[in-house]
Parts: C-alpha cells; structure tokens; sequence
C-alpha cells in the first residue's frame, strides 16, 4: 500500500473515532488541510467519509429514538398515577402533548418536501 493510501486509511479510521475534522487530523498524523483535500478532491475518500457520516447519524438517531420512548414511556406512566398530584399529572399531560404536535408538524414538514420535491416531475405509467 502506498504511503498516501496509508495516510487516507489512517483518516477515514481517525474520523470514525473523532468529533471534529481538527481532531481526526490529529489522530491521523496529518495536517487538517490535508483532510479537507482529501475529501474535496478524492471521490472514492469523500464517497467513504459520507459513509461514515450517515452511519454516525443513523446511530445517534437510533439511540435518540430509544430514549425520547423510555421518557415518554416514564411520562405516560406519571400522567396515569393517580397518586401523583395533579399538578404533576397535568405537567405529564402537557408534554405529551407538546412532543406529540412536534411530531406532526415533522411529518407535515417532511411530507411538504417530499411533494415539492417531486412537483416538477412527470410521471408515465403507461396506462
């Protein structure tokens, strides 16, 4: 393997395990211009750290997923305790309601894209 393609290795591994670009830099033992090069000017390099970007983001989305359902779960389980006074279930309730509007102005948002997205295209089906 040649000594670029080890330094590109080192830097695709360093920015798995690092928060900011500086940082990888640092790790890879390579200057940061050189990785803003790297992935500016390299598409097989640029394609992998997309890669590793989107996997980064699946991940922490996943792991936010999972805790926005435990605390609505602990939540609803508050909101439901008649023992708890009520203006603690009340407070439950709310939030419920506020994350719940949250997530349909989301979908909304999301759904908007996605129609003007594909506004512009004509679609044969061949009927």
């Amino acid at each position: 393997m040649a000594k670029s393609d080890q330094k590109k290795a080192a830097a695709l591994a360093a920015l798995c395990n690092s928060s900011t670009l500086t940082e990888a830099a640092e790790k890879a033992g390579i200057s940061r211009r050189s990785l803003y090069n790297y992935i500016r000017q390299e598409h097989d390099f640029a394609r992998a750290y997309r890669e590793i970007q989107e996997a980064a983001a699946t991940a922490a989305a996943e792991a936010a997923e999972a805790r926005a359902a435990e605390a609505s779960s602990v939540v609803q389980t508050i909101m439901n305790d008649e023992a708890q006074p009520a203006a603690v279930r009340l407070k439950a309730a709310q939030i419920i309601l506020e994350s719940s509007t949250k997530q349909r102005e989301k979908l909304e948002s999301i759904t908007q894209k996605c129609v003007s997205d594909t506004s512009g295209l004509a679609f044969d089906f061949g009927l």
